[in-house]
């Protein structure tokens, strides 16, 4: 058995053994998160901008936490996801993934504490048709995250990650890597330094090993002014590759992709009064992928309102109004046909009493215009989300859904209709 397999095993049983131990022998029970969610999307391919391609999502996620003593805590995560391509049906594919985390502070004396989280979990993803993408995922890591009350805090990580593709043997990979990320407290809590990096070793079968960095930084600054509340400033650059993220979506080659990506972003907030809010926000992103030439730069620039009208002097219930305005563009360094831009906005209106419900509807809407014409649209959206707490709020049931329009100018083009929602609840005991 190789190595990383009696690591994850040694580290699963760990955790199983201290949860059930302690559901047996303890008097208090667990806390439950579960919810259902259907979502209905489009997805642009990575190879082939000019393309894309219809899908739903089916999602079942389940998540159990236990608080075992005064320093210990497990959490048990499960997510089964179903998607399903309207035309592309060979690549319709089932996703289940586990995930285990035991909590343990050494100490906690409120000035100071020390942590140690301890992870493990394994994916499987199983194609209809292209069992070329089918592969197993296992992982497990461990913080240690030591923290000074209104000072700073510093956490060390390191882990392993394994990708074992069933038949596609010369994409198995094993990642091995250590992480190091914290945050500074200056004048009062006035001025927050935060900054990581992380630095993984990845070996692919029959290409040999190499060395990949990501790194991050950031700064948030609290001025003293009337208008001005924050500052936030954040950049991160790295290298990864497509499977390891968490939103990839299935392409039409067989192939996964490495690339290396910028990203920079900037947000200020300004109180205007004490129930009325404004903020302006931006980002830009650089993407550039090793093995196709399907590089891009995108940018996004936007200014958002918030403003709560009170219905009792307490302040327990009240309104709250939300108003998002937005403009973006991207830009291909080959695929010159798929440049685009976007520009629109979106409205909430939320009624909401504290500690009891809120109810909440939404509306936006979103042009977007391309070099190549066939794909521009109009785009619509409205949703309602509604929150209710029973028995001393102990019971928590939530229930959200959103319908959208994609309205293409191209007449020879059909609209897209989508509907999504989600239905879920949490229990305390």
């Amino acid at each position: 058995m190789k190595l990383y397999r009696i690591i994850i095993c040694f580290t699963l049983c760990t955790i199983f053994f201290t949860f059930f131990s302690n559901c047996i022998f303890a008097s208090n029970l667990p806390t439950i998160e579960t919810y259902y969610q259907h979502k209905e999307k489009t997805t642009e391919y990575i190879v082939d901008k000019d393309d894309d391609e219809d899908y739903k999502d089916d999602k079942f996620y389940f998540k159990i936490l236990e608080k075992l003593s005064k320093k210990a805590s497990f959490t048990l995560n499960y997510i089964h996801n179903m998607r399903k391509y309207l035309e592309e049906q060979d690549i319709n594919n089932r996703t289940h993934d586990y995930k285990a985390t035991l909590d343990y502070f050494f100490f906690d004396d409120g000035d100071r504490s020390l942590k140690l989280d301890l992870n493990a979990g394994y994916k499987d993803k199983r194609y209809k048709d292209k069992q070329i993408n089918d592969f197993d995922r296992f992982k497990t890591n461990a913080q240690l995250t030591y923290r000074v009350e209104g000072n700073y805090w510093i956490a060390f990580k390191g882990g392993l990650e394994q990708y074992d593709f069933i038949t596609a043997n010369h994409k198995d990979k094993y990642i091995y890597f250590g992480k190091i990320n914290g945050k500074k407290y200056l004048m009062d809590e006035k001025l927050i330094l935060i900054g990581g990096a992380k630095l993984k070793n990845t070996e692919v079968n029959l290409q040999g090993a190499r060395t990949e960095t990501e790194l991050d930084a950031g700064v948030d600054i609290k001025p003293d002014k009337r208008l001005l509340e924050k500052i936030s400033l954040r950049g991160a650059w790295g290298e990864r590759n497509t499977v390891e993220d968490d939103d990839w979506e299935d392409d039409e080659d067989e192939l996964t992709y490495d690339y290396t990506y910028t990203l920079a972003s900037a947000r200020t907030v300004h109180p205007i009064t004490d129930t009325l809010e404004t903020a302006l926000h931006g980002n830009i992103k650089d993407k550039n992928y090793k093995e196709v030439d399907n590089s891009y730069t995108s940018y996004l620039v936007g200014n958002d309102w918030s403003y709560k009208y009170y219905l009792q002097s307490k302040r327990k219930k009240y309104i709250v109004t939300k108003l998002d305005l937005f403009y973006g563009k991207t830009t291909y360094d080959t695929q010159i046909d798929s440049d685009n831009y976007k520009d629109g906005a979106v409205i909430e209106l939320a009624y909401k009493m504290w500690g009891k419900f809120s109810y909440g509807i939404e509306a936006g809407a979103t042009q977007y215009r391309y070099d190549y014409t066939e794909k521009d649209r109009n785009t619509y959206h409205a949703g309602v989300i509604l929150t209710r707490k029973f028995f001393n709020n102990r019971l928590e049931l939530n229930l959200e859904y959103n319908y959208r329009i994609k309205d293409y100018l191209d007449s020879d083009r059909r609209n897209i209709y989508q509907n999504s929602y989600q239905i879920g609840g949490v229990w305390k005991w």
